[in-house]
């Protein structure tokens, strides 16, 4: 059986992950995450012989696997932690019997020689303190308020365990060396965390027993032994040579969850005698504290990291409006009015209005491809090379074609772009259009008429296919007093219902021909349609709208120049 592993209001919950399992938003996922951070479907896991794979679904703000965000499918292991936005996983197969499935790898740790190690007692530390009455009452008191004042200070690991290490040799004075080993979850591998030598350095050379380790792990016990003179080859990280330890105590660092988080060792060169039944149950207790520390330090980086991730998109959210307009155009005879929605904390969605001189105004709506920082990043280019490119050329088809190819020469892979360009003249009333693989803009005439703008040119979105001469040609009409001209994003006729359906485009141009063609009722009037449609269900997608009027009044622009 496998299960998802998790806290629900401050309490541990799990739940079976059953042969296709669904995480996300959406109310027929098997696992809903009520946040707007999170895609509708965000994430999926598949049971198959070979073991459980988790995948990411093209997730918006993407989908951690112990840490590190994920770009393929993953076999998951017990004690791998799944992180979806600001909620945290633990995966667990409770067939997993052996330490290779318990995601521990042993396998760097070997015994060189053949000595049998001398088992003098074993204690259960499966998540539950040692029995206070089995303990020495002074030493177990004054162990366990020294660890919980270090758990009152210490959130971080690089502090926490040396503060265990010294506890621990405070209370077994007969200890010479002692290690803490952690489990990196990206690998599944013990590794260092901290070493302590009471005569001598840091660095001073250390030995660890394999079979001692397996069986800590493997049954979930602390181990009193002796004689365990092994050699044993460990991490490039210590130097392990031949030591002649004479007792030794080790025990497992296991969360609440009963996973591995790590292991912790004491040994003496002195006598095999130095370590009593009751010195391994103090050392059982004190490592039950440690593991509740070590788990709680583990959630506290989590939790940065997650802090650190929303401030990071905050961030991006600020830096991506910079670069859309930050007031309307101030144009004679036209009236403009704009809407800019991203479905998450970051959008790909692109509008621009750029002053092209001599009374001829830039205009464009765009969409990129994807989700999330990937695709904030090229509409941000795209940003950037529309404006120089419209500036430079005057024509919507030409510089379609001049971004076209400065995406295809930075070689991004992945994403597209729909983009219409059009460039409106103010003093002659005429609006110029080029369109790459977007949504046709809508025309209201003066009657009352809805039609969409030259969608006999609509060509392939941008990053497909190299420019040519002929690629995204240029349609110019006359634009009569009283015409509106509506721009979007699909986000607007992809709004989703409660039961699935999608908005579509019959609305829109209801909309549109039974307004007056004002642009902010006609803008209003939209987002209202689709508020009722959706009934709360959140956005998928980004909505922009740009809608400009000709009116009566005036001819001529506040951009005029001498003709």
């Amino acid at each position: 059986m496998a299960y998802l592993e998790f806290f629900e209001g401050g309490k541990p919950a799990r739940i079976e992950v059953q042969d296709t399992f669904l995480i996300g938003r959406d109310k027929d996922c098997d696992f809903v995450i009520a946040s707007d951070a999170v895609s509708r479907h965000h994430t999926r896991i598949r049971r198959r012989e070979e073991g459980a794979f988790l995948e990411d679904l093209d997730s918006l703000n993407g989908t951690f696997l112990n840490g590190r965000r994920m770009e393929s499918a993953v076999r998951l292991h017990t004690g791998d932690k799944v992180t979806i936005c600001n909620r945290v996983f633990r995966f667990v197969e409770e067939d997993d019997t052996d330490t290779a499935a318990m995601g521990v790898d042993l396998g760097s740790i070997k015994d060189v020689d053949d000595q049998e190690v001398d088992i003098l007692g074993t204690l259960s530390v499966k998540a539950e303190p040692v029995p206070q009455e089995l303990l020495q009452p002074e030493k177990a008191l004054l162990a366990l308020l020294d660890l919980l004042h270090c758990l009152s200070r210490n959130l971080d690991e690089k502090d926490l365990l040396p503060h265990l290490l010294d506890s621990l040799f405070r209370f077994f004075p007969q200890a010479d060396h002692g290690v803490v080993l952690l489990m990196d979850t990206a690998t599944g591998t013990l590794k260092p965390g901290a070493v302590r030598h009471r005569n001598g350095p840091a660095h001073c050379p250390l030995r660890l027993s394999r079979t001692i380790l397996d069986r800590a792990v493997r049954n979930r016990e602390a181990i009193l032994s002796r004689d365990a003179a092994t050699d044993a080859a460990f991490s490039a990280s210590l130097s392990l040579v031949r030591l002649p330890i004479r007792a030794l105590m080790c025990a497992p660092l296991v969360d609440q969850k009963n996973v591995i988080l790590g292991v912790v060792q004491l040994h003496t060169e002195t006598s095999g005698d130095a370590f009593t039944p009751r010195d391994l149950e103090v050392f059982g207790s004190i490592i039950h504290a440690a593991a509740v520390a070590v788990e709680n330090a583990n959630l506290h980086r989590e939790m940065v990291e997650q802090d650190r991730l929303q401030r990071d998109l905050a961030h991006a959210q600020s830096v991506q409006k910079a670069f859309l307009p930050q007031s309307l155009p101030s144009v004679p005879g036209y009236d403009f009015h704009t809407h800019y929605e991203a479905a998450y904390t970051v959008g790909g969605d692109y509008y621009s209005f750029i002053d092209l001189g001599k009374n001829r105004l830039g205009i464009g709506v765009g969409d990129v491809s994807g989700k999330g920082v990937s695709a904030a990043l090229l509409m941000a280019k795209l940003s950037s090379e529309v404006r120089a490119a419209l500036t430079s050329t005057g024509d919507p088809g030409a510089a379609l074609r001049v971004v076209n190819t400065a995406l295809l020469d930075a070689d991004i892979p992945m994403h597209f772009i729909t983009l219409v360009l059009l460039v409106l003249d103010t003093r002659h009333h005429t609006l110029a259009i080029a369109n790459a693989g977007h949504l046709a803009p809508l025309l209201r005439l003066p009657d009352g008429t809805v039609e969409a703008a030259a969608s006999d040119i609509i060509n392939l979105p941008l990053n497909i296919q190299p420019s040519t001469s002929d690629l995204y040609p240029t349609a110019v009409m006359d634009l009569e007093p009283g015409t509106t001209v509506l721009a979007y994003s699909d986000g607007i006729t992809e709004a989703f219902s409660p039961d699935g359906r999608q908005l579509g485009q019959a609305p829109v141009d209801r909309i549109l021909a039974d307004s007056n063609g004002e642009p902010e009722a006609v803008t209003g009037a939209l987002l209202e349609e689709i508020r009722v449609f959706a009934a709360g269900t959140p956005m998928r997608d980004d909505t922009t709208i740009v809608c400009f009027q000709h009116g009566d009044a005036g001819i001529g622009s506040a951009m005029d120049e001498p003709a």
